[in-house]
């Protein structure tokens, strides 16, 4: 048995992502070191560890700091497991020691590491990540990407999301094909299956971030840059028919957007053959195709054909807690 400690960062789809476990007694949520410096401390804090400063001048002692990152007494006598997610803030924090002085203050701790997303695109993104240097200084390494899990010799967890209660809304528009997300290397698929879909007569509700002007098509339909919270994009996975999930390059796990497929009860547009392996899997609901110009997207409009997937939770984050108390 363990107690649990996450350090995240403070984006909200991470807290909705954990809902599931924030209430439990053996787990204790930490969401950016930063949300635990007192009031008076937190401007010298941000400074002193700030990344700008540091790249210019390192600043000297940010292990003063350590101490006051977690503090709480849990009920039990139980070991402590410390999960950390892939971020800057966290990479920071591991390469100055924090691993080693958390297992001097506990001594049968356990420290995890999570990666849901692609190693490269962490290596891309985050200064000094360093998957060699993880791996040691932690217990274990984990991804969601069964390939990456292969390529690098860590272990492999399907991914963890929460279910919101939210309820099918009958005054608002109810488009036929949902997209929310980055544009990363996906943009002429995205501009290919809407035109494809209109073209037939199918309403499409995209968001997509990440879109410089020039690249812009359809901007009277298309909404673009739009930083939308999470628990509204879920207002809108609610009253939509179908989801688009487009896979990225090199990578094959399952998404969000897969679990809010069968979460609400949605059909699922996907690029993904990895969608077929799930057991929630099935044909009339779930759609896969690698050419978008070979969709069919009659199945969308199958009255007597409405998704029932009988989600059981077995991807929330009570499970992954489970998964972990077995493989530590």
């Amino acid at each position: 048995m363990f107690n649990f400690v996450f350090y995240t960062s403070d984006w909200q789809f991470t807290r909705m992502q954990l809902l599931d476990i924030l209430k439990r007694k053996d787990t204790f949520w930490i969401p950016g070191v930063s949300s635990q410096i007192k009031k008076p401390y937190k401007t010298f804090h941000r400074l002193h560890v700030s990344p700008r400063i540091n790249d210019k001048i390192n600043l000297p002692y940010k292990e003063v700091w350590f101490k006051k990152y977690f503090t709480k007494t849990f009920e039990n006598n139980y070991p402590i497991c410390f999960v950390f997610f892939a971020t800057q803030e966290n990479c920071d924090l591991l390469s100055r020691g924090y691993a080693k002085n958390l297992r001097t203050n506990y001594s049968d701790c356990k420290i995890v590491f999570c990666v849901m997303d692609r190693i490269q695109q962490k290596y891309d993104t985050i200064k000094n990540f360093d998957l060699k240097f993880l791996k040691e200084e932690c217990d274990l390494v984990v991804t969601n990407n069964p390939l990456d899990a292969e390529e690098y010799n860590i272990k492999y967890y399907i991914g963890m999301y929460s279910k919101l209660n939210c309820k099918y809304n009958k005054s608002v528009a109810h488009p036929d094909i949902l997209f929310v997300g980055l544009m990363k290397d996906r943009l002429e698929t995205l501009y290919t299956i809407f035109e494809k879909a209109t073209a037939e007569g199918y309403q499409c509700d995209f968001y997509i971030t990440g879109v410089p002007k020039e690249k812009q098509k359809y901007e009277d339909y298309i909404t673009f840059n739009n930083e939308m919270p999470y628990s509204q994009m879920i207002e809108k996975t609610v009253n939509s028919k179908c989801i688009l999930d487009l896979m990225h390059r090199n990578t094959n796990a399952f998404t969000s957007r897969f679990a809010e497929a069968i979460f609400y009860d949605k059909f699922l547009l996907s690029n993904s053959e990895r969608v077929k392996d799930s057991k929630y899997y099935n044909e009339k609901w779930m759609k896969t195709f690698k050419n978008p110009l070979d969709i069919d997207f009659s199945f969308i409009n199958e009255i007597q054909n409405q998704p029932r997937y009988n989600y059981n939770g077995d991807l929330s984050p009570n499970k992954f807690l489970q998964w972990l108390e077995e493989v530590l």
